[in-house]
């Protein structure tokens, strides 16, 4: 499958890596559409994806102290989510659904762990940025509760 390695040149998530290294993770990821009140993942499901929106708007809920969801934060172009994936236990900690029509690139966990595996240089390149999402993302999720 793959994208064409443009379309990871523009965001952040990919922003110091080299071109042999977008090559490789260029070959991880696919294109999907997203629709809005579309559920990507739902919280404490197993986490097999992440996602980085090229140009949706999205939302990230999480269950309130009543069982009703409420919105932590709110997603648009060049944001990622779904990060705590790579993370034992591999389950989403949030719900993220859709609020506009729009695209997202979506990135195999168990591939990208492969391959983290084989390119150390790469893992040490993208780790940073995927636990910085995945640490502003919690923190703004405590600071709600």
């Amino acid at each position: 499958m793959g994208v064409n390695v443009a379309l990871l040149r523009g965001l952040s998530l990919f922003s110091n890596l080299s071109e042999s290294q977008l090559e490789k993770v260029a070959g991880l990821c696919r294109k999907i559409t997203v629709y809005p009140d579309q559920i990507l993942f739902k919280e404490r499901e197993p986490g097999n994806t992440i996602f980085v929106s090229m140009e949706a708007d999205l939302e990230v809920l999480f269950t309130a102290g009543d069982d009703s969801m409420a919105r932590m934060e709110w997603l648009g172009a060049d944001e990622t989510l779904g990060t705590i994936a790579l993370i034992p236990p591999h389950q989403y900690v949030s719900t993220a659904r859709g609020l506009t029509e729009g695209t997202l690139l979506a990135i195999d966990v168990d591939k990208m762990q492969k391959l983290f595996q084989q390119d150390g240089r790469l893992a040490v390149s993208m780790i940073p940025r995927i636990t910085s999402a995945c640490h502003r993302k919690t923190a703004n999720m405590k600071s709600e509760l």
